[in-house]
């Protein structure tokens, strides 16, 4: 599975791909502040006849749009990315019960349920309505509580999978970048 991750230097943005592992398997540099979106829909192109199936595409903020959603679920090309605009007085305020699945992971814990997001999209004089998974995280360690987005391609992922998805790209930080160095020779660094 690939993940994107965007990370800016000046007048340049290093878009780099990486396995859910963390390692490096494709990267771009593009000048000036980069298109994510337009990276992540080349992703599928480029690396489609390379893998059996197309891996889930997990990116920041910065992707979120009901338009841009909309062309991921056209493309066919799964993913999972954090809510824009949580409302985390409304959060706070869920029950603790409700968080009915719990995990560990980098030595945090956390709590997880899903919902669902209705988006509705007007292009062309057209009204789209589609359905996103809403996966209400909840980090126990912390006691910091937000939520993913998610779509699965018809895929059996469960709520689970798509809450650990998004925590290898992020977890505490920019996971990748963080461990760099227990992984590659400290001089690789893409774009340098």
């Amino acid at each position: 599975q690939t993940l994107p991750i965007v990370i800016s230097f000046n007048e340049q943005t290093n878009m780099v791909t990486c396995d859910m592992s963390g390692r490096i398997v494709d990267f771009q540099i593009q000048e000036g502040k980069g298109d994510l979106k337009t990276y992540i829909i080349d992703l599928k192109k480029e690396w489609k006849q390379e893998l059996t199936e197309i891996p889930f595409m997990v990116f920041d903020r910065e992707g979120y749009s009901a338009s841009f959603f909309n062309t991921l679920i056209d493309d066919e090309i799964p993913f999972v990315t954090w809510e824009k605009h949580v409302d985390t007085k409304k959060l706070n305020e869920l029950d603790d019960d409700e968080f009915n699945e719990s995990f560990e992971m980098s030595n945090k814990k956390y709590s997880i349920f899903e919902g669902e997001k209705v988006f509705t999209l007007k292009e062309n004089g057209i009204t789209k309505t589609f359905t996103l998974r809403k996966i209400y995280l909840w980090n126990q360690t912390s006691n910091r509580r937000t939520c993913g987005l998610a779509w699965d391609a018809g895929r059996s992922v469960s709520t689970l999978q798509c809450a650990q998805a998004i925590l290898s790209r992020w977890g505490a930080s920019e996971n990748t970048f963080k461990h760099l160095y227990d992984k590659h020779p400290f001089h690789y660094h893409p774009g340098f």
